[in-house]
């Protein structure tokens, strides 16, 4: 598949989410009384002027992820990981100084590193853990900050607060809904149906070009364009974040892939590690396997 530009690849991400959001504000609004539709209107207008990062970013970050400021020893912890990243291929982090947070409960489906906004990283605490007491490999950790450094380019930066809000009821109603259409798509007449999509579409645009209803098969078109454009860009960034991510971990194994006290890596060398505690709660570190490293020998 050809590559595509990061621009139109983002706006391809992020247009549809938005457009969605915005025509179930308008729906929900319709809706409401008069007076409870204007209380919520211009709710929605204070958070759409919030400034685009700083202090309000870091307060809705914190409050999507039930997540706390790091700690001075944890925040020498992890920046070794970045050197790592940067030395990894990954190059320097677009951001100079980004601020870390860490999830107040370690949840087995959440992302164990995420990129929010333009300045924020959200690390799960069994990561940290992990790292102190050499149970997660420090390769492992910066192969993943770069996978999420690379999906993270294609989402929304300078006003990651404005797209959480607008997109808000699109995630609403998928959390809401994702039960449903797993049990629904698993009825194979269902399957059958979202595979001839295209064809259904179609029939659409036929029927609305007979009947004069040109509206009708527009929207057709769109949506069966969007069912395929939308998964065909995510399994194209899901494919440069792997090969980044694949990058960073092939070069930092060259050493042993462990983080030191100052904070550095060791890189080439099997150096002693010194571990820091972490300010989590004792947890079982999971996925603990084995590691080989390279040594060499006289």
């Amino acid at each position: 598949m050809k590559r595509m530009p990061d621009r139109p690849l983002r706006l391809l991400l992020n247009v549809p989410s938005v457009l969605a959001g915005l025509v179930i504000y308008l729906c929900v609004l319709s809706t409401l009384p008069a007076g409870v539709a204007l209380l919520v209107l211009v709710l929605l207008v204070v958070a759409m002027l919030l400034p685009a990062a700083g202090r309000a970013e870091m307060i809705v970050v914190r409050a999507l992820s039930w997540s706390r400021p790091a700690s001075p020893r944890e925040l020498e912890l992890w920046t070794g990981i970045e050197t790592l990243v940067e030395a990894g291929g990954a190059g320097p982090d677009p951001v100079s100084k980004r601020r870390l947070l860490v999830r107040r409960v370690a949840r087995s489906r959440a992302a164990q590193v995420g990129h929010a906004g333009r300045a924020v990283v959200v690390v799960s605490p069994l990561v940290l853990q992990g790292l102190a007491t050499n149970q997660i490999s420090a390769v492992a950790v910066a192969s993943e900050v770069a996978r999420s450094r690379a999906e993270h380019h294609f989402e929304p930066h300078r006003g990651a607060v404005r797209g959480w809000v607008v997109t808000l009821p699109v995630r609403v109603v998928a959390a809401v809904l994702r039960p449903l259409l797993v049990r629904l798509f698993r009825w194979q007449p269902i399957v059958v149906a979202w595979q001839l999509r295209a064809v259904i579409g179609a029939v659409c645009v036929a029927d609305g070009v007979a009947h004069h209803r040109a509206w009708s098969g527009l929207v057709a078109v769109t949506v069966v364009l969007i069912s395929y454009a939308v998964p065909a860009a995510k399994r194209q960034v899901s494919r440069r974040a792997a090969s980044r991510a694949e990058t960073v971990r092939s070069t930092a194994a060259v050493g042993n892939g462990r983080v030191t006290g100052d904070g550095s890596p060791t890189v080439g060398v099997l150096a002693p590690v010194v571990t820091h505690p972490v300010e989590t709660p004792p947890r079982a570190i999971l996925g603990d396997r084995p590691r080989l490293y390279l040594v060499p020998t006289e």
